[in-house]
């Protein structure tokens, strides 16, 4: 909608719409995304890994979880890969990529739907051409997975705020929404300030017992991962949650102190 505040291009959506289309659409743009991220994955194969990576990785092979580093993003992208190849460092990436590329391809079947191919295309372009993207999808950051989920959660938040909430008439698109937003905010420990806003922002489009039903699916689903799915794998909870929250305010707070005294 950038392209139709700049340009006075008004943006419609194709006429011959259709679920089967629609799926078409999604399986296009996340098999065009994955071709791309395959060159950069076998390029840096097997990725690109930081200090807080090799934590990660290293709490994996203890088994002995800190929720230093959000525990949630290092079981389902560190872990479970790792578990499903047989400790095969190399699918660390891989899934992250697998991720990411179905991620691209709902937005761009979201926009798609709202705006048509040409919209569409452009956006692809924009996102999976941009080489700063693949440089960054190369790493297992905790930033890049939620990302992927706030992606996720702002496209269906598009589609709430263009059908006038229509969109969550279907029950079961509030709980995926709700879903996903737990994921949002359990992969950075600072991630409430995205969802809590969204959170609000379509309160006031969705009917409110709609509404409902996407808080109590993010409720429970943070329940049932910081509880039992935690305990399991007996985490190890420190304070690192409220200093993380804190820590970018505090640091924006602290430059502005040096700066300007």
């Amino acid at each position: 909608y950038l392209f139709k505040l700049l340009t006075k291009i008004e943006l419609t959506a194709p006429a011959d719409l259709t679920r089967n289309k629609l799926i078409r659409i999604f399986a296009i743009f996340s098999f065009a995304t994955l071709a791309v991220m395959l060159i950069w994955y076998i390029t840096y194969f097997p990725g690109c890994f930081g200090s807080d990576s090799l934590a990660q990785y290293e709490q994996v092979i203890k088994h002995s979880y800190s929720d230093w580093h959000p525990a949630w993003h290092t079981l389902l992208f560190f872990a479970l890969p790792l578990k499903l190849t047989g400790g095969a460092s190399w699918s660390i990436i891989l899934f992250q990529i697998i991720y990411f590329s179905l991620t691209a391809g709902y937005i761009c079947m979201v926009i798609y739907r709202y705006s048509g191919i040409r919209f569409a295309v452009i956006s692809f372009i924009y996102m999976i051409l941009n080489p700063y993207t693949g440089y960054l999808v190369m790493y297992p950051y905790k930033d890049v997975a939620f990302a992927i989920a706030g992606a996720l959660c702002a496209a269906m938040g598009a589609q709430i705020y263009l059908s006038k909430g229509k969109w969550a008439d279907k029950w079961y698109r509030g709980v995926i929404l709700g879903i996903m937003l737990a994921q949002a905010t359990i992969f950075r420990h600072n991630g409430i300030l995205f969802t809590g806003v969204l959170l609000v922002a379509v309160f006031f489009i969705m009917d409110h017992k709609k509404w409902l039903v996407v808080l109590a699916a993010c409720l429970v689903t943070m329940f049932i991962i910081k509880g039992p799915i935690y305990h399991h794998f007996d985490v190890d909870t420190s304070p690192a949650p409220v200093m993380q929250l804190v820590g970018v305010p505090m640091t924006v707070i602290q430059h502005v102190v040096a700066q300007s005294p």
